[in-house]
This record gives C-alpha cells, structure tokens and sequence, in this order.
C-alpha cells in the first residue's frame, strides 16, 4: 500500500499547485468559480484517504483491527462522500465554461449529478460499500462525459475533455474490479489536471483568436480610412490640370490608371507585400504629383535592399507627406531621396526631405499628418512588427520605416500574426 499512499501524496502536492495556479491566474474569471471548489474538494477526499492508509497501516502494526473497523468505514465514507461532491461542482464548471446551447440538458444532467452525492452516503451503510462507492463515482462519470458530448463544444476540446473523463472513469472500473487498489483520488487529479490543461489551451487560443479578429478589424478600419485620401489626391492633381494644362491630362490619366491598377489590391487586402511593387505605387504617385503646378522638385534613389515584404500603402502615404509637408513648403523646387538597406536585425526605408518641415505647416496639417502618419505606424506594428521614425531639423526631415527581419516575412499574412507584433 506504500505506494499508492505515495501517489495519493503527489496527486494532492500536484492538486494543490494547481488551486494556487487557478487562484493566481484566472480570479476573475467567473467560470473557473466552480472549478477552484471542485479541486479543493477533490483535495479534501485525498487527504482524508491518506489518513484512512495511515491508520489502517498503524493498526496492522499493532496487530489490531479495533481502529481500523472504528475509523476505516467513517473516514472511507467521509473521502467518498467530498469526492462525489468535486466530480457535481465540476458538472457546474462544464456547464458554465462549456454550454452555449442546449443548456436544459446541461442542467438537466448536473441535477442528476448531484442527486447522486446522497447515493455516496447511501453507499456507505451497504455490506459491499468497496464497489458502492466506485460504481456511483463511475456514473457521475459517466454524466461529465455526457456534459461534455452535449456541449457542442469545438471537437478539440471535447476530445480532450472526454479524454479526461475516460482516465478517472477507467481508475473507478479498477476499484470496482479489485476494491484493493483505491485509485479514484489518483484518478481525480489526473482528470482535473488534463483539464486544466486542456483549459489553459483553449483560453490561450481564444486570445489569440480576439487579437487577431481585432488587428485585421483595426487594419481594414485603417485602410478605409486612407484609401479615398489617394483617390482624392490624385484626382484634385487630374483635374487642375484640366484648367492649366490640357495636353498632360492624358498622360497624368495614364499613371493614375496604372497607380490604381496595381493599388487598388493593396487598399483591399491585408497581405504583405514585395517592396518593388509598394516602389512602383510610389513612383506612379510622384508621377502625377510633378504634374502638379509648382512641383519641379526631384527624386533620387539609392535602394541597397529590395528583396523583402513589407505592408501595403506604407512607403506611398510616407512619400507624399514629404511632399506635402516637407517640399511642399518651399516656395519653389526641392529634393526628395528614398533609400533602403539591409542591417543584421532590420530592413530600413529612409525617405529624406529638404523642406522646411512642421514650423511652416498649420495645425490643421499637423493633425492631418499626425493622422496620416499613425495609420502607417499602426498598421506597421499589427502587419509585421515594424515602426515609423521621425527625425526633423532645420534643413529638412527624415522618416524611417523599420522592418524586422524573419524567416517568414516573405509569406507572412494577417492570419498568422503573432501576439506580439499585434498593437
């Protein structure tokens, strides 16, 4: 029998660090309320039966069976007793954590549950008491595993929850079969512990599940709301040519049916993509702009990268607040450069400007910026981890677009974002 009290003392060291980990961790959670007194029951019951070996041990030391036929069946009784009342608050548990529906059945069988706590007791004044005992631990059982199959719970997890209940339902069918080996308090924890686990798991993965729901939700939000600012843009460009000048308007037509040729895919969809292709919107954009009256400025490239993913619609908007904010300041001409390069742990956009900057703008273009710039920034972070960096001066601003380096940047997508590059 040592070593079945050796394993009762584990599964109660093992059911007690669980009752602090769910105390720690999950407090505020409402349905973990019936959980905590389920497993504390069930560790009441293992300390009871470690008391009742002790003393049958004792007293087959002394050669006397006065203790054990006094103290054996009360204290049995007792552990049954609080085992059958963990395994009804543990129908509570499922009931609440599990039941979205059909939640008469779920009712429906936690009552029966429960009505089989007094069965227990029943049992306890019966001449075969040692199968009594098992066989309506094994029924109430059997109920948890019913809980679980009507719950119409995803198939994971009622195959993980199943799973548990068949462990402690097969410890019962030993104890039925050879009363000798109590292994229902070894059971029990071996379920709560699965359990357990098998919770943390699934609450692990519904964050996961929210997060992402809410970066794609908080991306496409982004995205509409800075998709008819580049229509408008270019637009207002097309028609003021119409009055000034009409022999470009069918050039600057051409480059804005290419701009939204290839833009229109990246305004609806929340993919990386490659550089040169967010480069080639750029360009289109610079394009309609230098039709504009007074836009004589020029461009430089210096690109050492190309070769990587970054999110749709970054470098464009970034572009063309240097030409609004930046160069669009001067009185005449400027200078703008965009540079790329690769460094150990990031790729870096620079686009450079030689414009005046935010002391010759207005308020309402600051907040206008500010806006503009923080859609980029947000959607930087949620897509791929990234951010935007400001450096202003007298003779000019830089802004730096920073993408972290990883194995699966090239084929990474909103659906497998990580928690943390969410914002």
């Amino acid at each position: 029998m040592g070593y079945l009290v050796f394993c009762q003392t584990l599964s109660a060291v093992i059911l007690i660090l669980l009752v602090a980990t769910l105390v720690i961790k999950e407090h505020e959670n409402r349905k973990i309320s019936f959980f905590v007194p389920s497993v504390i029951l069930a560790l009441l019951s293992t300390a009871l039966s470690i008391y009742d070996h002790a003393i049958l041990a004792a007293a087959l030391q002394k050669g006397t069976d006065i203790e054990v036929a006094e103290a054996e069946p009360v204290l049995s009784l007792l552990a049954h007793l609080l085992e059958a009342f963990s395994l009804s608050f543990f129908c509570l548990f499922l009931k609440a954590a599990l039941f979205k529906r059909a939640r008469r059945a779920g009712s429906f069988l936690t009552s029966i549950s429960f009505v089989c706590v007094p069965l227990t007791l029943v049992s306890g004044f019966l001449p075969v008491r040692e199968y009594g005992y098992p066989a309506v631990l094994l029924f109430q059982t059997v109920l948890i595993i019913l809980l679980v199959i009507f719950s119409r719970a995803e198939k994971n997890v009622r195959a993980w929850f199943i799973t548990a209940g068949g462990m402690y339902a097969v410890c019962c069918m030993v104890c039925i079969s050879a009363p000798e080996l109590p292994l229902d308090t070894i059971g029990i924890m071996l379920m709560y512990l699965t359990v357990f686990i098998g919770y943390e798991v699934q609450l692990k993965n519904d964050m996961l599940h929210r997060e992402l729901e809410l970066s794609q939700a908080k991306t496409a939000l982004l995205m509409r709301q800075i998709s008819p600012h580049f229509i408008f843009n270019s637009l207002q460009v097309i028609i003021s040519l119409c009055d000034s000048d009409p022999g470009k308007v069918k050039p600057a037509l051409t480059h804005f049916s290419g701009y939204l040729r290839g833009n229109l895919e990246s305004i609806t969809t929340n993919e990386l993509i490659p550089f040169t292709k967010e480069l080639a919107h750029t360009k289109e954009y610079l394009a309609l702009e230098q039709y504009g009256e007074g836009k004589d400025f020029a461009v430089d490239y210096d690109l050492q990268a190309t070769d990587f993913m970054l999110p749709p619609l970054v470098l464009q908007p970034v572009v063309e607040n240097a030409v609004q904010y930046g160069i669009g300041t001067r009185t005449n001409g400027g200078h703008i450069a965009i540079e790329s390069c690769d460094t150990p742990f990031m790729t870096l956009i620079r686009v450079k400007d030689d414009g005046t900057g935010k002391s010759s703008i207005t308020e309402q273009q600051k907040s206008r910026q500010s806006v503009g710039m923080n859609n980029v920034r947000a959607r930087l972070k949620a897509m791929c981890g990234g951010d935007l960096i400001f450096e202003s001066s007298k003779s000019g601003t830089t802004v730096t677009i920073t993408i972290p380096k990883s194995e699966k940047i090239t084929s990474l997508t909103a659906d497998e974002l990580s928690p943390e590059s969410k914002h």
